[in-house]
């Protein structure tokens, strides 16, 4: 974790998985909250018309505290 010292704190670097797992939903989920988020308009989309045929695991839901997040969550994020 000192190599995190050297990142201001706006800039929101974290060694905790749960809150990158909650980022990559916000931003890519189809039901995300993130008004800027990505999912609806554009992720889906690109990804019909550039990986078609290609298997995607949906991304789990990060809303509210689930224990099993931390597993469920990073699997199709490593996998996609």
């Amino acid at each position: 974790e000192e190599s995190l010292s050297t990142f201001l704190s706006f800039e929101r670097m974290s060694t905790e998985v749960i809150s990158l797992i909650r980022a990559v939903y916000k931003e890519m989920h189809h039901q995300g909250d993130y008004a800027k988020g990505k999912g609806r308009r554009e992720f889906i989309p690109w990804l019909v018309e550039h990986h078609g045929t290609a298997l995607y695991f949906p991304i789990e839901r990060a809303d509210g505290g689930r224990q099993d997040l931390d597993f469920d969550g990073a699997l199709p994020i490593y996998l996609n």
